[in-house]
This record gives C-alpha cells, structure tokens and sequence, in this order.
C-alpha cells in the first residue's frame, strides 16, 4: 500500500501532465460564443421551452451571424444568415463537406460507408459516380416510372377509402412514407423484396427514429458507450441493424443465386447494379457486400 507521500507525489505527477498536455494543445481558432460551464459547456444556453432555433437566433443577435458553441466536448460552429451560409456551402464547400461522426450512424448505418455518411474523399467521389452513372441516370429514372404510377394510384384508392368514412382516419404523413418508402424498395430490390416487406419496413421506420436525433452519447464521445447503455439506444440501434443486416443479406443472396444461373428479369434493380459493378472490379477501391447495404440503406 502506497504511504501517504508517495500517493500525493502520484497526483501532483498526474496533474503536472495532465497541466501539461491542456497547455500545449492549441486552441481552436473559433468564431465568438457564449461562456461556457464545465463539462457541459454551452448546453445551458440552448432553452429546453423554446424550439432550438430559437436560441440561435437569440444568441445571433449577441454574438454576430457566425458563432461558436460547446455542446458537451464538441464544438459546433451555427451560421445565422444568408451571406455566412454561402461562405460555408459554396465558397468552402468541400472543407464542410463531410458530415459529423454520430453513434447512430456507425451502428447502423455499417461505420459510415454509404454516400450519405462517408467523409469526403476518393472513397465518396467514387460512390457518387457509381449513383449518378449507374443507379440514378435519366434512363433508369425513366425505367423506374412505372412504379411511380403504380404507387400512387394506390395513394389515391387509399385516401379514396378513407374520405368516404366517418371512422376512418386518414394520416397523410404515414401514406406519403409509405409510398416513398416502397417506391425506393421495388426499384432497390426487385420482387425479391416482397417477401420481406413488412419486416424491412418496420425495421426502416425504427432507423428513421434513430438516426437522425443528435444524442446525449454524440455530445460526449468518450462517456459514449456508458450513456448509450444507460438510455437504452443501443440495444435499439444493434437490434435494428441485426435486422437489416439480416434481411439484407437474404435478398442479396437471392439476387445473386439468380445471377448465377442466367435467371434475372432482364431489366436490373439497384442490387443487380451494385453487383454487377462489384464483379468487374472495375473501380479503384473495390466493393464488398458491406458497401453494397451501406449504399443500399442510405438509399431508403
């Protein structure tokens, strides 16, 4: 056991250090913002009765229409008018073009390897010619429109019961979901996917809960996975990606058993695309079956 000296010596070592390293890291060099508390840096000056723009706009009329904020340990720069926003997304565009690491979106959606979420560089540019040039050019677009018109004469049937009763409730926000939803899975999967369609689009409508919420566990990194396991997210989030990661797999092998024996419908899904694509080789960073899901999942 450590006499009593020797375990102040200890601390006045750890601290020296630890002194040590907090002044020789640089400060960022940050627009103005509001002072900060410990640990929770500017949380306090986001107004939990006011919607958050809001107190953007309250601390914008203090600190200019470019400032800074401490959330936790991250840093967030907040752009409140028209000519800041333009220096950002036009002038600088390729320096803020890769989107923040979130828990979400590593769970989920394969550690950020979709276009959606992958940072910006040689890897994104080529996921992004792969989806203009082969999933998203005028001809497939015009291909796909037949199922455009299919869902939504099914849009105007469903409103149509729905108008006639007294009983019925009619949410124009879940039809409108729903049709976009099966819009993207008929041109993703083919019929292969019918098979799967209740599963996969209640697992979707969970991902869509999930992913986009900025979270207790994104604000403080390095107490990440305590905080993660303490308000159950992510159970949720490796349930949901279990799920998917399931079904994607089966329609994915389908595709591909079909592939082998010559018995394709002639025209290509996105799946067939995306394989095909994997098979030639032909790009400098080669595909997996992981990328194929990543692109697959941003997709929906």
């Amino acid at each position: 056991m450590l006499q009593l000296p020797n375990l102040l010596l200890s601390f006045l070592i750890f601290f020296s250090f630890l002194l040590l390293h907090l002044l020789r890291t640089p400060k960022p060099n940050l627009p103005p913002g509001p002072w900060k508390l410990p640990f929770i840096g500017s949380l306090h000056h986001i107004s939990i009765n006011a919607l958050t723009h809001h107190s953007f706009l309250s601390l914008a009329r203090k600190y200019g229409p470019l400032f800074h904020l401490k959330l936790g340990q991250i840093y967030f720069i907040v752009a409140s008018s028209s000519s800041t926003a333009s220096e950002i997304l036009k002038t600088h565009d390729q320096i803020f073009a890769s989107r923040p690491t979130m828990l979400a979106v590593k769970t989920i959606a394969y550690n950020s390897i979709g276009i959606g979420f992958s940072p910006y560089g040689p890897y994104w540019r080529q996921m992004r010619k792969i989806c203009t040039q082969e999933l998203l050019s005028s001809k497939k677009v015009k291909f796909f429109g037949f199922i455009r018109d299919e869902e939504s004469l099914k849009i105007v049937e469903r409103i149509g019961r729905g108008s006639g009763s007294t009983t019925l409730k009619v949410n124009m926000t879940e039809i409108f979901m729903d049709v976009l939803n099966v819009n993207i899975m008929r041109a993703a999967f083919g019929k292969d996917w019918e098979s799967n369609r209740e599963r996969f689009l209640k697992a979707l409508k969970e991902t869509m809960m999930l992913l986009p919420l900025l979270r207790l566990a994104d604000l403080f990194p390095s107490l990440g996975f305590v905080i993660s396991v303490l308000d159950g997210s992510r159970v949720r989030m490796k349930n949901v990606r279990r799920e998917i990661d399931v079904i994607l797999d089966e329609i994915i092998a389908e595709h591909v058993i079909k592939r082998e024996a010559g018995k394709g419908d002639g025209e290509e899904d996105f799946v067939d695309i995306l394989l095909r694509v994997k098979e030639k080789g032909e790009f400098q960073i080669p595909l997996a079956v992981e990328n194929i899901k990543a692109v697959i999942l941003v997709r929906v």
